[in-house]
């Protein structure tokens, strides 16, 4: 009897409970399998969903967005951080290391791993990128990082033609500034 009854609960299909032929005494055992399974799949269902907005959201930020646990492995990124990084390889579940390594770079994720939110400016190519390294906390542990990075190429080049025609201003101005007063001396 009791090698029937075990041979009964090996013959559950798990996927669908309710179309085994079991004891009637098992049926309560069945009816827990279904709604745990029910339970399961609206849960992954939902996380499905959870995945797909955030990913939906990342995507469409020109700001470059990885997400790195405490031993560097890539977890979450979007398509704009490959790019600003030139990286043409899939970087899921590698170092985050591999997208750079400038000192910078590397102290700045180290910091972060250790607790610090810290912010930074690299060259990447040709690129100038501004990188901004958050800790991610979990029961006051750092479980990770959060890395932001954007470019801001177009800012300090500005900024440099800023300074450039300040000076040639200044430099201009000093002659005939020199002259007059020259004069009116």
């Amino acid at each position: 009897f009791t090698k029937q009854f075990i041979d009964s609960l090996d013959n559950i299909d798990l996927e669908h409970p309710g179309e085994s032929e079991v004891y009637e005494e098992l049926t309560p055992f069945i009816r827990k399998i279904i709604k745990q399974n029910k339970e399961l799949q609206d849960s992954m269902e939902e996380q499905k969903s959870q995945r797909e907005e955030f990913k939906l959201i990342t995507e469409n930020m020109q700001e470059g967005f990885i997400v790195i646990d405490k031993s560097t492995k890539i977890l979450s990124y979007n398509t704009s951080a490959l790019k600003l990084f030139g990286a043409d390889f899939d970087v899921e579940q590698k170092s985050v290391m591999l997208l750079n390594r400038t000192p910078e770079f590397i102290n700045g994720i180290n910091k972060s791993l250790n607790g610090v939110h810290n912010e930074y400016i690299i060259t990447v190519g040709e690129r100038i990128c501004n990188i901004y390294v958050n800790p991610v906390f979990d029961k006051n542990k750092v479980a990770g990082a959060i890395i932001i990075v954007t470019d801001v190429t177009e800012k300090e080049e500005r900024e440099n033609l800023r300074r450039e025609f300040t000076a040639n201003v200044s430099h201009e101005l000093k002659t005939p500034l020199t002259s007059i007063s020259g004069i009116a001396e």
